[in-house]
This record gives structure tokens, sequence and C-alpha cells, in this order.
């Protein structure tokens, strides 16, 4: 039985050595693989490196192309030094330009005219939306959120306090959001916003939250916001729901579920 499984890998080392020769320089290993321009097969492997233009797939933990890319990047980490037209899913995507789509926890593009980041965060350089935003909700009288992304969609990193729960452990909140800005006539801007949000300790429960904002621009960087907000709250376990810090209607649905009226202001500063 072993020494099938040698002859087997030996054949396969030969098939891919005499394979990368014909390729005129080209090495196409399934674990390291560097390949010129217009390279015309799928690159799938530990490592794979295309120097120059190649489409179809990369597949991989890391996966760079030194040119333009058309396809799917699929890896932990993404790089493509021209533009991408197609996708990059992975923990990490980067592009000088994005025509495409790229979906990961961390996203980075120089231009993104006719592309979307979907992300943790989302920078693009040139045209993208950079904002932190001080507000107050129902759920809290302090929140603080970085928002990343393009204005068409960004997401939100949101951290919340309220020093009025009486235990401490209710105090703060985690949470996360998506959103998009909507030109109605400048200076004026439609700000549809949903987010989530949980405690990160003492009462196991969430809040899901949309607000239709209306915003006006006071200065290119600077934002004053308000709109009604709809707040579900859901709690894990059986136990009393913490009331919102301020409330304007209230329905209850079972003993976990509630429906809120309330409201959001907000000051954005852009860069």
């Amino acid at each position: 039985m072993k020494k099938h499984i040698i002859i087997f890998v030996l054949s396969i080392t030969n098939a891919v050595l005499s394979f990368s020769g014909e390729q005129g320089g080209n090495i196409y290993t399934f674990i390291v693989n560097i390949v010129n321009d217009q390279f015309r097969l799928p690159l799938v492997g530990l490592v794979n490196i295309a120097r120059g233009d190649h489409s179809t797939l990369h597949a991989g933990l890391a996966n760079r192309n030194e040119g333009d890319f058309t396809g799917l990047q699929a890896g932990l980490v993404n790089t493509v030094d021209g533009a991408v037209d197609g996708v990059q899913n992975g923990l990490v995507n980067t592009a000088k330009q994005l025509d495409g789509v790229q979906a990961g926890l961390f996203n980075y593009a120089e231009s993104a005219k006719n592309g979307l980041p979907v992300g943790l965060v989302s920078i693009v350089k040139y045209g993208g939306y950079r904002a932190v935003e001080l507000s107050v909700n129902e759920t809290a009288p302090v929140n603080i959120a970085l928002k990343t992304g393009v204005p068409q969609l960004y997401t939100s990193i949101i951290f919340s306090y309220n020093p009025f729960e009486e235990n401490v452990r209710d105090q703060i909140f985690l949470g996360a959001g998506l959103g998009s800005i909507i030109t109605i006539d400048e200076p004026f801007f439609f700000n549809p916003e949903i987010t989530t949000s949980g405690k990160v300790a003492g009462r196991s429960q969430f809040y899901t939250s949309f607000v239709p904002y209306f915003g006006f621009d006071l200065t290119p960087d600077t934002s004053v916001l308000a709109g009604p907000s709809l707040l579900w709250t859901h709690s894990l376990k059986n136990e009393n729901s913490a009331a919102p810090f301020f409330k304007m209607l209230e329905c209850k649905i079972g003993e976990r579920n509630s429906l809120f009226l309330g409201g959001k202001i907000a000051v954005r500063l852009r860069w």
C-alpha cells in the first residue's frame, strides 16, 4: 500500500513539474502557485500569486493578483493591485479599484465608483463614507458609532451606555448596523438605518432598531439627523425585559418580545 502511495505522489509531482515547465516559468503545485500574465487556469492552492491580469478563480489561504482580476477570490487574505470586477470574499480584502463586491471582516479599496464593500470595517480612500456619530436614542442616552463603507451602503460599529440602569452589568451595549445615504435636495438627505445591539453582561436581551433618519448638512463634514425609531426587544431567557431609556408607544408580544416607538437625534462628523 505504501509503495502505491509513494508512486502516486511521485507521479503527481512529476506531472506538476512538467506542467510548470510547459507553461513558461509558471509554478503550479496546488500548495504555492505563481503564474504569469494571462494564465488561463484557475488558481487553487494555499498561496496563489498572479503576476499580471488574471480571471476565473483564486482559492486559497492567501491570494494576490498584481494586475486586474475578474472572477472570484476566496481566502483569508485577498489582494488585487489593479481593478477587481467580481467578488473578493475573505477576512481581509484589498484592491486598488473595486468594480465588484468585497465581503469580509476588513475591506480596503482606493476607489469604488462601481463597487460595493460589505464588512465590519470597509475603508474606501476616494469617494468612500467614513463618519463618527454621537447620538441619543430610546435605548441609551450615550451612543458612539463608527460608520464606514460607501454612501450607498455603510456599516456601523456601535458602543452605547445607559447610566440610568440600576444594574451596572446592564449599562453597556455593543452593536452593529447597516445604513444608506439618499440625497433629497442638498443639503437635505434621507438615511434609513437598521441596527442591532446586545448587552455586554447582565440581561440576555437584544435590541433591533429601524430609524428612517432625515439629515441636514451643516458643513461639508458635519450633519445633524433626527427621526422616529421602531425598536424590537427580545429576551433569550424568561426574565423581565429592561425598559428603554424612553418610549412613546409600547406593544408587548408574549413574555420575551416587545415593540416600542421611540426616536433618535444625532450629530455626525465625516472625514
